[in-house]
């Protein structure tokens, strides 16, 4: 009965990366290259142990991951 129901954007959850800084190095010894994004929208729960910014915050980020991130309309790059 009624209309088709809309769609919901899908729950996000997350493996934290090691904890790494920018011009640290993983786990294998690699390079971690990392870049600052402003959040679009609320995301419960922690990212390595800290809980995520709130719409206009920002936060430091695997390259990979936030590039995913941004895909997704959840985040954006800041402005220059």
């Amino acid at each position: 009965m009624g209309g088709p129901r809309k769609a919901q954007a899908p729950k996000v959850t997350t493996t934290p990366a090691p904890e790494t800084a920018p011009d640290e190095v993983d786990a294998s010894g690699d390079a971690v290259d990392t870049v600052v994004i402003v959040m679009n929208i609320a995301i419960t729960g922690t990212v390595d142990g800290e809980s995520w910014p709130a719409p206009g915050g920002e936060i430091t980020l695997p390259t990979a991951e936030a590039e995913r991130y941004v895909r997704l309309g959840y985040a954006r790059f800041p402005e220059k």
